[in-house]
């Protein structure tokens, strides 16, 4: 009998001294943009890779040759561009391999900056398609006029097309299918210039993606900048974010807790039919290193718990079609714990001293600590 109350000591012992760890905030590998498919930003400065910064890895090759250039878009950020030459062989273009994620067939949307510096028969902007059944493209035509087809899966064209040639300079060129409305729309600089419907959907072509131009012997003269994919129609305001960028949060202040710090901020301007969310980052300086608390959140303010009292700062970053430049706050110190009247420091935990060890208090610790003194007592008790 002795044995089992020793042993029930030592299971309340073990209990009441040790405290559960803070839960932490699960931490992602990086920055989700909602049903992006794949984005080339074509920043590269060197190599014969256009790199995807999208969640899928879709990196594309470059074929004949294409210059990296930084001749910049007018995306907020942009600081190169692909130039592509169509007047010799092999002809320019990136060339993407077929992936699940490229078929595309429900609601979509292709676009991407371009700015057209030479003639040629029609300009390939994003080009996945096969003349047999399925795909897409959005290019422009021998008129330089933008238009967006779809392929029905027997390989029926289906196209829409403004009627007149797009301006000299940078353009941003884009289309959209909405599967549930069955309406495919083309967007020049945020405005739509045509429209189609009802359209069929496309069927999964197994051709690889190509940017800056067709299957044939017809490219894009010119730059190239952005491209982007979505397996989402787009909305009139989402566009205008993807072509001028997402508008950052402002106010960013942070308001010191022990061992907390309470973060606020100031949305961005709203826009019609565009959902913001924010992620969250905590580093050591306003240079990083920058580590991503959470995402998709959905309030202007957040809650950081679990710190020392050492200097902390935070980013918080708007989340539309594209994520905004961050907003970082000033240094901010989570507040010390308060010193105890035995001589120990009140600790971030409950009863655990701020300097590791376990202190009596008025806490769960010493609640259980005294119970077992008391068990103890009645064991000597019964020797005696």
């Amino acid at each position: 009998m002795r044995k089992g109350w020793w042993g029930l000591i030592a299971a309340i012992l073990l209990w009441g001294t040790t405290e559960p760890k803070a839960a932490t905030a699960p931490l992602q590998a990086a920055l989700t943009i909602p049903n992006l498919v794949a984005h080339w930003n074509l920043e590269e400065t060197s190599g014969s890779l256009a790199n995807d910064a999208g969640p899928n890895n879709l990196d594309g090759a470059h074929v004949g040759s294409p210059v990296i250039s930084t001749t910049a878009s007018p995306f907020p950020g942009s600081t190169r561009s692909l130039q592509l030459t169509q007047t010799a062989n092999p002809r320019m273009f990136v060339q993407v391999p077929d992936a699940p994620s490229l078929g595309l067939t429900g609601s979509f949307t292709l676009a991407a900056w371009i700015n057209v510096t030479g003639g040629d028969a029609q300009h390939g902007i994003l080009e996945k398609f096969d003349d047999a059944g399925g795909g897409y493209f959005l290019r422009l035509g021998s008129a330089e006029n933008l238009k967006m087809c779809l392929f029905t899966p027997t390989g029926t064209p289906q196209e829409a097309g403004m009627g007149s040639a797009i301006p000299a300079g940078w353009q941003h060129a884009a289309g959209t299918y909405d599967a549930g409305l069955q309406t495919m729309r083309v967007y020049l600089n945020g405005a739509q210039v045509a429209q189609l419907g009802p359209v069929v959907g496309t069927g999964d072509s197994t051709n690889p993606l190509i940017i800056g131009r067709d299957y044939g012997p017809n490219g894009l003269n010119g730059f190239i900048d952005e491209p982007r994919i979505y397996d989402k129609a787009l909305s009139a305001g989402e566009l205008t974010v993807l072509m001028n960028g997402q508008a950052p949060v402002s106010g960013l202040t942070g308001v010191p807790g022990t061992g907390s710090v309470q973060l606020t901020w100031n949305a961005p301007p709203a826009i019609a039919d565009v959902a913001v969310t924010y992620a969250i980052y905590q580093g050591t300086s306003t240079l990083g290193p920058w580590t991503l608390l959470t995402q998709a959140h959905s309030t202007t303010s957040y809650l950081v718990t679990g710190l020392p009292p050492t200097p902390v700062f935070f980013q918080v970053v708007a989340v539309s079609v594209v994520a905004s430049a961050p907003t970082t706050s000033t240094s901010t110190t989570p507040l010390n714990p308060q010193p105890r009247t035995n001589g120990h420091e009140e600790g971030l935990f409950g009863d655990k001293c701020a300097c590791g060890s376990s202190v009596g208090g008025t806490g769960t610790t010493a609640l259980w600590a005294g119970l077992v003194l008391a068990l103890g007592a009645i064991l000597a008790a019964r020797r005696r």
